[in-house]
């Protein structure tokens, strides 16, 4: 099964999900069984109060550069919000 899929646009896109992806018009783009995960650091700003930063990881630094070097740059990954936080 190829992980990039072409929608009836022309665009190509990566499902970097763990969920199936159903578009309007009716492509279902399946998850690629990559994740991008992140990690979260906190830091202690004040008593009650802390700062979240979204960290990439190293297996999501590597699963990231493998989709670049199978598929390309012009791909589209679809992630999670905090995927596309760690890997901007």
């Amino acid at each position: 099964m190829n992980k990039v899929v072409k929608l009836s646009n022309g665009v190509q896109v990566i499902n970097c999900t763990p969920h199936e992806l159903v578009f309007e018009d009716g492509t279902i783009v399946h998850p690629s069984g990559y994740l991008l995960q992140a990690k979260m650091q906190e830091r202690q700003v004040s008593e009650f109060i802390y700062e979240v930063r979204v960290l990439p990881t190293e297996e999501g630094e590597k699963e990231l550069q493998e989709i670049e070097q199978k598929y390309g740059k012009d791909v589209i990954i679809l992630g999670s919000s905090i995927s596309a936080q760690a890997y901007p």
